[in-house]
This record gives C-alpha cells, sequence and structure tokens, in this order.
C-alpha cells in the first residue's frame, strides 16, 4: 500500500468522525424542538400564534422542517463512505484519482449541507476549508487549487442561485442577502478559500523538506557512526573512553583482546575493573593528565586468562564539541613482545661485552702459555734420563695443553658461531649403518 493510500484511509476515518460531530449536536437540537420539551413548547406557540393571524392551522418550525433533510444527508455522508472504502480496493493502483473522487464529493455533500443550513449565512462553510487543506497537503499545490476552485465555484453558484431565486432557501425565514453583501461573502469564502490552499502546501511543503532533511541528516549521522565506529574498532591500539568519575563508557576490540576481559565485564564498570590501574594510580594519572594535557607510562597488568602484560598507555582529556570536560582517553599497547626484544637486544650487548673480554684474556694468556709450552718443550729435550725431570715437564705440557683448550672453549662460548642448516640423504646414511652391522 502507498504512502497517499494509507492517508486516504486515515482521511475516511477522520471524516466519520466529522460527520458523527455534525450530526449528534443536530440530533440533540432537534430533541430540543420537540414539543414536548418546554423550549419545543415555546417554539411551537409562538410559531402558531404567529400562524393564526394567516391561518387557522399551526406551522411547525422552521428549523424543524429541514431536520429530515440533515439526517437524510448524514446518511448519504455514511453511503459515500462506504463507495469510497470500495474504491480503495477498485482504484489501488490509482490512489489520486481516488483522492479527487473524495474531495468532489465531500465538496457537494458540504454544499448541500450549507444550503439546508443557512446559505450564505451558514457557519458551515467552514468545512470547505477542511477539505482544501486535506488536498493541499496530501497532494500539493496543484490539486490544493483544483479543490478550491471547485468549492469556490459550488458555494458562489449555491449562493448567486439562492440570490436570484433560481433556488428557494431551505429556511424560509433566513433574511435576504443584499447584493453588496453576496459580492463581500464570495470575496471572503474566495481568498479565504485559495489562501488556505496556498498556505496549506506552503506548509506542508515545509514540514516534507525538513522531514526529508531531518531523514538525510539522520542517514549521514549514522553513516558517521558507522564510520567512527569501524576506525575505533579497527585501529590496533587499546582505546578505553570514561566519564569523570572513571567509569568505563566504551571500549574497542583491541583493547578488550590486550586485556583478556569481554566488553560486558568492562563497560559500565570501574576503570580499575581493566586491571591497568589501581584507584588511587588511576587518581594520580588523571590529575597528571590534568596538568599536562596527557600523561604516558607503563605498567605491569594480568588480563583475564592470568597472563601478564606489559602495557604502555597514554591518558588525556576527552571534550566536547564546546570544549566542555566529558572525560577521559585512554589509548594503550602490549609492549610485551618489545620487552622481549628489549631483553635479547640486552642480553646480546653483554656477550658481546663477554666476548670482547674473552678476546682480551686469551691474547693476555694465550701468548704467554704459547712461550711457556714452547720453552717446556725445548727443555724435553734436553732432560737425558732423568724420571722425576721428564715427569714433571709432562706436567707442565699436559697442564698447559688444557689451559689452552680452557682459553679456546671460553672464546667459542663468548662468540658463539651462527647456526647453519645443511641437507643431506638419510635414506644413504641408514643403509651405510645397515652395511657395518
Amino acid at each position: 500500500m502507498t504512502s497517499l493510500a494509507r492517508q486516504l484511509r486515515w482521511y475516511i476515518a477522520i471524516r466519520v468522525v466529522a460527520i458523527v460531530s455534525v450530526l449528534v449536536p443536530f440530533g440533540l437540537f432537534q430533541l430540543w424542538l420537540l414539543p414536548g420539551t418546554p423550549q419545543g413548547s415555546e417554539t411551537a406557540l409562538s410559531s402558531a400564534s404567529s400562524a393564526r393571524t394567516h391561518t387557522q392551522t399551526p406551522a411547525p418550525p422552521p428549523e424543524m422542517e429541514v431536520m429530515p433533510r440533515v439526517w437524510l444527508l448524514g446518511i448519504a455522508s455514511f453511503v459515500a463512505t462506504l463507495f469510497y472504502i470500495a474504491l480503495l480496493r477498485l482504484l489501488r493502483r490509482s490512489p489520486e484519482a481516488q483522492a479527487y473522487i473524495q474531495f468532489v464529493g465531500d465538496l457537494v455533500l458540504i454544499t448541500f449541507l450549507v444550503y439546508y443550513l443557512g446559505g450564505a449565512t451558514s457557519p458551515f462553510s467552514l468545512l470547505y476549508l477542511i477539505v482544501i487543506a486535506v488536498a493541499s497537503t496530501l497532494l500539493r499545490r496543484r490539486a490544493g487549487v483544483i479543490v478550491a476552485s471547485i468549492a469556490f465555484l459550488l458555494y458562489g453558484g449555491m449562493n448567486v442561485a439562492l440570490f436570484y431565486r433560481w433556488l428557494q432557501p431551505a429556511i424560509p425565514v433566513q433574511e435576504a442577502v443584499s447584493l453588496g453583501r453576496l459580492f463581500y461573502n464570495l470575496a471572503v469564502h474566495g481568498f479565504g478559500f485559495y489562501g488556505v490552499a496556498l498556505l496549506t502546501y506552503y506548509l506542508a511543503h515545509n514540514v516534507t523538506r525538513a522531514e526529508r532533511e531531518l531523514e538525510e541528516k539522520a542517514e549521514h549521522l549514522a553513516d558517521l557512526q558507522v564510520v567512527h565506529r569501524d576506525v575505533i574498532q579497527s585501529i590496533t591500539s587499546g582505546l578505553i573512553t570514561t566519564d569523570l568519575e572513571g567509569t568505563v563508557t566504551s571500549a574497542n576490540l583491541a583493547g578488550l583482546e590486550i586485556l583478556g576481559r569481554a566488553e560486558a565485564d568492562l563497560v559500565g564498570q570501574p576503570i580499575h575493573q581493566s586491571g591497568l590501574f589501581t584507584t588511587e594510580h588511576w587518581r594520580e594519572a588523571t590529575a597528571a593528565s590534568e596538568l599536562t594535557g596527557r600523561m604516558r607510562s607503563e605498567v605491569e597488568t594480568t588480563r583475564g586468562d592470568g597472563a601478564t602484560r606489559y602495557v604502555g598507555f597514554t591518558i588525556s582529556r576527552l571534550t566536547d564539541a564546546f570544549g566542555n570536560h566529558r572525560g577521559y582517553i585512554l589509548i594503550f599497547q602490549d609492549l610485551t613482545r618489545w620487552r622481549r626484544i628489549q631483553e635479547e637486544l640486552r642480553m646480546k650487548d653483554r656477550m658481546v661485552a663477554v666476548g670482547e673480554l674473552a678476546a682480551g684474556l686469551a691474547h693476555e694468556i694465550g701468548n704467554p702459555l704459547a712461550a711457556i709450552s714452547g720453552s717446556v718443550q725445548m727443555l724435553s729435550s734436553r732432560v737425558d734420563g732423568d724420571p722425576a725431570q721428564r715427569k714433571l715437564i709432562e706436567i707442565l705440557l699436559k697442564e698447559s695443553h688444557r689451559l689452552d683448550r680452557t682459553i679456546k672453549g671460553f672464546l667459542r662460548f663468548a662468540r658463539p658461531r651462527e647456526r647453519s642448516s645443511v641437507s643431506f640423504d638419510i635414506g644413504r646414511l641408514l643403509t651405510e649403518n645397515f652395511e657395518l652391522l
């Protein structure tokens, strides 16, 4: 169902309410004029005494004569309503034609109502304005002007016919209207009809444009919110926002991953639930950020799964578009891997220092040791047959060789060789081993 069809349904419902609101007061007015009531008896006596001067048969009050016609008009309005409901199904693909049929039909019914209830002096001519306003609202300016023109033709034609007695008044006692009053009445209603049509179109157009702009801004705001959320959720650094009291208001996915906590366990909770701060530490950190604009530091924290992490963080103020302080922004990163790399670099630096020390020691000890070993070997060639002296020389050579191996081993430890890998045929190696067996 189109938007216009839905609006026509509402229009039908409203017109039923309007018909009832018109008929019920007239029904009460008719009861008020019945002869059995004091007002009805007084009206009947007044009419009867006036009629005795002309005839002996009392005439009913003029108001009572039009009541059956008003009720007939009300029944016709209900029948027209049923007809409009049936047209909604028949003209479901042409709601604009359905709207014009309803507007013209209502204008005709209103014209009959105005004719029966006072003609040019009837206050029910205001009902024309309702139909014109609805037409301008639903079908815009062109339809409003067309409906206003039809209303003016019907109302003006009825008044001209009454003025020239082409049409007899429904209530004989109504006063005659002068030509000047007729032109004045038509001019006022003409300006009113077209003025309401244009003014209603202008207001409806502005409302529609405002609604369209509001929808566009709402869509733009929704897009910005999506982009903002995507940007926040896509950054690899953790991000947490808090209010002035330190209650977490939002956290991105990276932050939840670093802290090892679920969003439901963190958002809406005090910041110390994140494991990054104690209450006192948070108070000191925010105070420092107030003084310097932002505060940087590192902290060792425990994740939700019990793992230890080193986290570097920055705290800064969170302000709105007007510069009002609304809370704090906490941006943090997991520095555990960088800490491990730093430890490895420090270890390598130490090993380099040990290697340099070992090279110096090897140089300072190795050269004298080589001289001692060479001298002992020369002495061993001059020792003749003395077992004790030869034993001592062998001990000196043995210990000098052992000391030399110790120095070389220390050098190998201080300067580890780069690991290398070679490829070999494991099948061939196994075959050779089996042949040996």
